[in-house]
């Protein structure tokens, strides 16, 4: 039978297990203070602050590395700028090309909508 550790938190997030890890690694050198040196895990408290910094960096690196919506919003309008002038580049070429030919110069007009 399992039972509850104080102050353990029973949240699952990165955030709530790295400081889990943190209050764990003190609470073991405080309960092996008086034991024998042969029931002592020294490297125990040492790990446990190990593991919840990688847990602490990689929720930094998360939170640093998504762009914001400001962010997305510039990309989507700098991609749709740059669809836009590719198109008038093709529209101006096709217009070009087909100078002589009504029909198909009409394909490249600026007001070209497909249908």
């Amino acid at each position: 039978m399992q039972r509850a550790v104080p102050g353990v938190s029973r949240k699952r997030s990165r955030a709530d297990v790295a400081q889990d890890l943190m209050d764990l690694s003190a609470l073991y050198e405080k309960a092996i203070q008086g034991t024998p040196e042969a029931m002592k895990n020294k490297h125990l408290p040492a790990e446990g602050r190990r593991m919840s910094g990688i847990l602490l960096k990689s929720i930094a690196k998360h939170a640093n590395d998504r762009p914001s919506i400001s962010d997305l919003k510039k990309m989507r309008d700098e991609a749709i700028l740059s669809l836009y002038k590719i198109m008038n580049s093709i529209r101006t070429a096709g217009r070009f090309a087909f100078r002589d030919d009504k029909d198909r110069a009409k394909a490249y007009s600026d007001n070209y909508s497909y249908q």
